[in-house]
């Protein structure tokens, strides 16, 4: 994973953070920080060990709440979609179409 290879006091901003056990959320770590805790990490996986355990981990997890608008959003660079003739801009959200898990 090429953001591993750089320098250990990198620091790295993450756009979530699950908190784990209780502890706050953070939304920064450095390089090392990850090396050292974040479980997906240790022990250094290769890339197809990493993707097959967060693959099976994802699986059991629900979409998150906010995805849809947050992706949205995301794929705009961080802009809101272009405003329709009322002035408003709008989140579009697809009904019936991911199932709950």
């Amino acid at each position: 994973m090429k953001i591993l290879s750089l320098p250990n006091e990198t620091r790295l901003y993450v756009g979530h953070d699950y908190a784990p056990e209780g502890r706050e959320a953070q939304c920064c770590a450095t390089v090392a920080e990850h090396k050292a805790k974040n479980i997906h990490l240790k022990d250094a996986p290769t890339e197809a060990e990493y993707r097959a355990v967060r693959d099976k981990r994802d699986a059991t997890l629900p979409l998150p709440k906010l995805m849809l608008a947050a992706l949205q959003v995301n794929i705009r660079g961080g802009r809101l979609p272009a405003a329709e003739d009322n002035g408003r801009s709008y989140l579009k959200i697809p009904l019936n179409h991911f199932e709950p898990r």
